[in-house]
């Protein structure tokens, strides 16, 4: 998500700029789609792979521990 972040301010400073930033724009979009449309949990939750602190495959948002997840980050949105 710190990635995300950077990219998100990078493409903001390039439109300011004139420079265009359409390729990072056309990846950003995908991945905030793709996140927020299959990996994100209802409470806003977000990763549900606790070993790595990331995100899984999609639709795979298991309710707790016991299930292989369930990380769930939220302070870092």
């Amino acid at each position: 998500m710190y990635l995300l972040t950077a990219v998100a301010d990078l493409v903001r400073v390039e439109r300011r700029s004139n420079l265009k930033p359409q390729t990072r724009m056309i990846a950003l979009n995908r991945l905030w789609d793709n996140m927020t449309k299959k990996k994100m949990y209802l409470t806003g939750g977000i990763g549900s792979q606790k070993q790595w602190e990331g995100f899984g495959i999609n639709y795979f948002l298991p309710s707790g521990t016991d299930e292989g997840g369930c990380y769930a980050e939220t302070c870092g949105m």
